[in-house]
């Protein structure tokens, strides 16, 4: 914080900082359908070459943003934001409508993604969003399977 504090960006959390900013700015430019991927990497070249970020910001730039949130809302807008929070929302709303006994359960992978989100990318790799889904496919249906099984049982003993 102190190399910041002085003016020198170039450091993790500063270069981080960056490309937050430079994000956000993008984000206000195109809010509702975002930029698209395509022609990011010509932008950042051209602010390299109008020394409006310094090389290492660039590099940065060219990995990800280093926060979801911010990488949707580039690429996608706010379209891609609201949906990104529907997939990431759907099993916690799910759960405390249905299973309230298990709501942490439901809302763990959720939670997870989220703060995962706030410092990385996660959702740019399709492996870790199929990994996200099958997680909470298995909690769903682990759930579903119990309480059926304990719903049957309770209706069993009533019969006896």
């Amino acid at each position: 914080m102190n190399q910041i504090q002085k003016g020198n960006y170039n450091t993790s959390a500063g270069l981080r900082l960056s490309v937050y900013a430079i994000g956000l700015n993008m984000m206000k430019e195109k809010p509702i359908f975002g930029h698209g991927k395509d022609n990011l990497h010509a932008r950042w070249d051209l602010m390299l070459k109008n020394k409006e970020i310094n090389s290492y910001v660039h590099q940065v730039l060219s990995w990800n943003f280093h926060n979801n949130f911010i990488e949707k809302g580039v690429t996608s807008g706010l379209i891609g934001i609201a949906t990104m929070f529907l997939w990431l929302g759907m099993p916690i709303i799910y759960g405390w409508r249905l299973y309230k006994e298990y709501f942490l359960l439901f809302s763990a992978p959720p939670m997870l993604y989220f703060f995962a989100s706030l410092m990385d990318t996660p959702a740019t790799n399709g492996s870790s969003y199929v990994t996200y889904l099958i997680f909470v496919g298995l909690i769903l249906t682990t759930v579903k399977n119990h309480t059926d099984r304990k719903n049957k049982t309770v209706e069993e003993s009533h019969l006896a």
